[in-house]
């Protein structure tokens, strides 16, 4: 998202989307949750309150990393 409202400069460089699809298939999803606890703790206020408030989103990355092993 912060790439295409052009805000992505804000982000620390090795945390943004180009850096997720760089990676590998099979790794993708670990460094997709490291991305997101890494911008959860140390990103902006808001940042960390979406984080927070989004049981949806770690509801579904649980189960994907359980399906996938984890």
């Amino acid at each position: 998202m912060a790439k295409e409202t052009r805000t992505e400069k804000q982000l620390p460089e090795d945390y943004r989307w180009d850096n997720l699809e760089r990676q590998a298939e099979s790794n993708r999803l670990r460094f997709y949750k490291d991305l997101l606890r890494y911008l959860g703790s140390h990103g902006s206020t808001l940042v960390k309150e979406i984080g927070c408030q989004d049981t949806e989103l770690r509801g579904i990355l649980q189960e994907l990393g359980e399906e996938i092993s984890l």
